[in-house]
């Protein structure tokens, strides 16, 4: 029973033996593996949609909230520049919103932040969920600008 092992230590009798085995067992197609590869690509695929689909989505959202989160700003300071009014930050803030999707509500109070007049302009605006459709209401953002006014040097 003196048997020579190779540098793989088998036997190199068993190594046909072996091969063949795994040859047989990869290659053998059952009738219960037919189309796997069909139902594997559907579901991956419909996988890798939905995730897309989310991700754009996602993307939506956080783009209007950033648009109106700008016209919110902008808007306010249109409304506290000398002689502006908080009528005028509002219909600034009309005109900007024609180029964000769905409905808006606008208000602008004049407020005080650190001892100084300013003016706040609140926007509230539909949460997009599926495409330019969402939730009347669900973004709300807030906007501040100082009022200006002339300070006399003497």
């Amino acid at each position: 029973m003196d048997a020579k092992f190779t540098a793989s230590g088998t036997q190199p009798a068993m190594l046909p033996t072996v091969r063949r085995w795994v040859h047989q067992r990869i290659s053998r197609k059952t009738s219960s593996e037919q189309g796997s590869a069909v139902t594997g690509f559907l579901f991956t695929s419909l996988l890798l949609t939905i995730v897309l689909m989310g991700l754009l989505q996602l993307v939506m959202i956080m783009h209007t909230r950033v648009m109106l989160i700008d016209i919110a700003g902008e808007a306010a300071r249109i409304g506290g520049r000398y002689g502006g009014s908080t009528n005028q930050g509002i219909t600034h803030a009309q005109q900007l919103l024609t180029t964000v999707p769905g409905q808006h509500t606008v208000t602008a109070t004049p407020t005080t932040i650190g001892g100084r007049q300013a003016i706040t302009v609140n926007i509230a605006a539909e949460l997009p969920i599926l495409g330019p459709y969402g939730i009347p209401g669900g973004l709300k953002v807030q906007g501040s600008g100082f009022i200006e006014e002339i300070v006399s040097s003497s």
